[in-house]
């Protein structure tokens, strides 16, 4: 899981990126190696690395910092062959959805800010999906906010179910979908 970077300066809010999980003038710094400058798409960012926020069965997530706007983003970086297919189809869902979806009807969807797809020398294809930074994924979230809070655990799990759902029901919005809840609180997409 992400922590936020403890500095040995005084903090200002100026230190940090927005998260609060990177040093912005050690991100700036052109000479640390482990700063790493991308463009994917139309996006300019820095990501460090070997600094992971999260992973998958397909692929590690870095954060990365947007100069030119000052905001952090997501960074999925893929070079396994067998997600190749998949990371595709979830670059696809998520470009339709930023077309189909107007972002006064998005609240509960992240947005792609850019993709790009590379094969090195040696023909291996790598895949970058620059998304908007969320925070913490769910399941952190979960294991942070449910299990340390137990008298509370029911209405925290209430809030995530229904953000989830808010989400399903947009996603499925700009698809021409129904949802239909029975009475059993059985999903059933029409």
């Amino acid at each position: 899981m992400a922590q936020r970077v403890k500095s040995n300066q005084a903090s200002t809010s100026q230190d940090t990126c927005e998260c609060g999980l990177s040093i912005i003038a050690e991100l700036m710094d052109e000479n640390d190696e482990e700063n790493i400058r991308v463009t994917i798409g139309e996006v300019n960012l820095i990501y460090r690395a070997g600094v992971n926020i999260g992973f998958g069965g397909f692929a590690l997530i870095h954060h990365a910092y947007i100069p030119a706007e000052r905001k952090c983003a997501a960074l999925k970086i893929s070079k396994r062959n067998g997600s190749i297919e998949a990371i595709r189809r979830e670059a696809a869902i998520l470009q339709y959805v930023n077309e189909a979806v107007d972002d006064d009807y998005r609240s509960h969807i992240i947005k792609l800010l850019g993709y790009k797809e590379m094969v090195d020398t040696h023909q291996r294809e790598t895949l970058y999906l620059v998304m908007e930074f969320g925070g913490m994924n769910l399941r952190d979230y979960f294991n942070e906010r449910i299990k340390k809070v137990r008298d509370e655990g029911r209405i925290e799990l209430t809030k995530i179910i229904r953000g989830a759902a808010i989400a399903l029901e947009q996603f499925h919005k700009c698809m021409n979908f129904e949802i239909i809840i029975t009475l059993e609180y059985r999903l059933f997409l029409c």
